[in-house]
């Protein structure tokens, strides 16, 4: 994913926070996370 269609994804779900719960923000931030960091979690698995 180029950092171009991150930012529309990363647009869209700011737009859309006022609607989320809470439960739902943690979530979005979670996709963005998954969306920019790909490897970030395996990186901390790594470390373990």
């Amino acid at each position: 994913m180029t950092r171009k269609e991150y930012e529309l994804v990363y647009s869209a779900l700011r737009s859309y926070r006022t609607y989320m719960l809470p439960d739902e923000e943690v979530l979005a931030e979670k996709i963005l996370d998954d969306i920019f960091y790909p490897s970030f979690d395996s990186l901390e698995d790594s470390q373990s």
